[in-house]
């Protein structure tokens, strides 16, 4: 998937309005996350957090297409570089929480504690 991905220049994630879908972090975050793309977000809960956090994409409330429409614009209105920033961030926001060895780290910590 990432070298379709690498075609995009930014990449959509949507989940529906429930409470269940605002406590979990799709997968495809983590995907988009790894890829330094610019991440569209239709999402509520943790994963607007992290995309928030990130500083690597634009969120709307899910099921919100006004605000969807919003962001997507706000984000086309971006410079390149502003839009590279964005995924570049991304990437780094992947490699500090995500990163497979670092997960394995953490989790080895916990487990000596």
């Amino acid at each position: 998937m990432p070298k379709f991905f690498s075609h995009a220049d930014a990449l959509l994630v949507s989940l529906k309005k429930d409470k269940i879908f605002s406590l979990t972090i799709p997968v495809k975050i983590q995907s988009y996350l790894a890829c330094g793309k610019p991440i569209i977000a239709s999402i509520d809960g943790e994963g607007a957090k992290i995309v928030n956090d990130a500083k690597c994409g634009v969120t709307s409330p899910a099921e919100d297409s006004l605000k969807l429409s919003e962001g997507i614009k706000e984000l086309m209105a971006l410079d390149k570089s502003k839009r590279s920033e964005m995924g570049n961030n991304g990437r780094a926001y992947y490699e500090k929480e995500f990163d497979r060895n670092n997960l394995l780290e953490k989790l080895e910590g916990i487990f000596k504690s």
